[in-house]
Formats: C-alpha cells, structure tokens, sequence
C-alpha cells in the first residue's frame, strides 16, 4: 500500500461511487519510488477497484481529463499484451473533498458521530451529539461551507469529438474513442480529414449491417478516414447442391432428357 497517494486520493479526489473506488485503487498502487509510475491491465485494474472493466476504463478516462493521471505508454489497441503506463498526478490547488482533516490538523476532530456521556439524564442514555464544527486548537470554531465538497469537474470534450461521434454511424465504447480521438487528431494534424471520412463513410451506400461496422475507436486507430468507399455489394450467389442431380434450365417442372441418371440411379438408354 502506497499510503501518500491514497492518502491525496482519500482527500482530494473530486470524484465519488466508482470511479472514486478506481481513483483508490490506482493510489494503493502508485508510489515516489518508480515517481508515481504505474502499469496495469484494464482487467486487473477492474478487479482491483471491484468494478466491470468498462467502467475502470470510463473512469481512467475521466482522471485523464480531470489532469490527474497521465498516459505515458498506451498499449490498449496495439494488440501487444502489453499493459498500459500511467503516471499519477497530484497537482496543487485541489480543496478537500471532505471537510476538516483531524490527520493533518492537530487537535481538530471532523467526526460528527454522537458520544456518550455518562450522568446526562437523557431518554436515550446519554448519547448526546458531537459539535457538528470541528475548533481549532484556540478553541475557534471551523464553520464547513458546502464548497469544501465539490462536485467533479465537467467533462470537456476534446475539439471536434462530438461532431464525430454524431456523425459516426456507430456509437460504442466512447470513452475508447475519446482517446483514440486525442491521437488520431495528431497523426491527421487536426479534424479536418478525420470528420471528411466520417461523414463520407457514414454516407456510403454500401455501409455494412450495424454489427460489422468498426467500433468508432478501432475505426480511428486504424486510420480509416483515408480509406477508398467500400466495394459495392455483389448479388446473392446460388447455394451449391451436395449430391443429386444439377438444377434444371427450365426449372422443377421441366424433363429430364434421355441419358441423364434418374432419381433410381438408373442410366436410361
């Protein structure tokens, strides 16, 4: 256990529920030692946080854009087995996500679970609530505000990636294309061509059922954009027939002529 990078985690992340949990769990990992590198399969990372392997990679990605993690080596689409190599990021100006520390504050408490004091005549046997406001040490009192728990930050989308993944005629795994979006968009120098062959490839006459289209990701890191148009589709072929004799000209109805082997097998002369 890494205990100064979970112990940022605990106290500033932003984020809450499960990406919160993935946030812990690249912590736990993290350490001064290899400076805050890390390398981890989604899989791996997903067991560890206790969440499907979708949502670890959505709420990697969100800790990418909120500027708290940072990809060094991206193996996810190379089909290498390699594992991804992340940096994690502690940057300052982040407020405490929850109130008072009494960790790094001597003499400030920030429970507020009740304590019991014996001789207070109560129904309840003397449980008498905690100062809802943590003192300082002069025994001033810290008055919490609601912005000490901020919300997470909004989402900003990378230039021109909405437009795509309107016009993309397959809408899967968004946050897998939002990276392969950030990449593409540098090999392309810029969105241009990208959005081009987007609209062009969702305008094909010959697209291809739902299901045999390319994930939006996949279609980026492939380079697809600069694709010819897809080949127009060819007429239904006969199915062979496996034993028996060939299909007539003239169609079920019409004779067998003389010396063709009948159903009995039998060559009629």
């Amino acid at each position: 256990m890494s205990a100064g990078p979970l112990g940022w985690v605990y106290r500033y992340s932003p984020f809450k529920g499960a990406t919160f949990a993935v946030h812990c769990a690249i912590g736990d990992s993290a350490n001064d030692q290899h400076g805050y590198e890390i390398w981890f399969a989604m899989g791996t990372l997903a067991a560890k946080a206790r969440v499907t392997r979708q949502t670890a990679s959505e709420s990697v990605g969100a800790l990418v854009d909120a500027g708290l993690m940072e990809v060094l080596e991206d193996h996810r689409f190379d089909h290498s087995g390699r594992p991804t190599r992340y940096r994690m990021l502690m940057p300052d100006g982040f407020a405490p996500a929850w109130g008072v520390s009494a960790l790094t504050t001597p003499g400030v408490s920030a429970t507020t679970t009740p304590r019991r004091r014996r001789g207070v005549g109560s129904a309840d046997g003397g449980v008498v609530p905690a100062d809802t406001n943590p003192r300082e040490p002069n025994g001033e009192t810290l008055t919490r505000s609601p912005t000490d728990s901020p919300s997470p930050p909004a989402r900003s989308e990378p230039p021109g990636f909405e437009e795509f993944w309107t016009v993309y005629p397959r809408r899967t795994a968004k946050a897998e294309a939002r990276h392969a979006w950030k990449r593409a968009t540098g090999r392309a120098g810029g969105v241009v061509a990208i959005l081009a062959g987007a609209r062009r490839f969702a305008e094909d006459p010959n697209l291809p059922e739902p299901q045999f289209i390319p994930h939006p990701a996949t279609w980026l890191n492939q380079d697809r954009w600069e694709d010819d148009p897809l080949p127009p589709r060819g007429p239904a072929r006969p199915v062979a027939r496996i034993g028996g004799p060939p299909p007539l000209p003239g169609g079920p109805s019409a004779q067998l002529p003389r010396g063709t082997p009948g159903v009995s097998g039998r060559l009629e002369l």
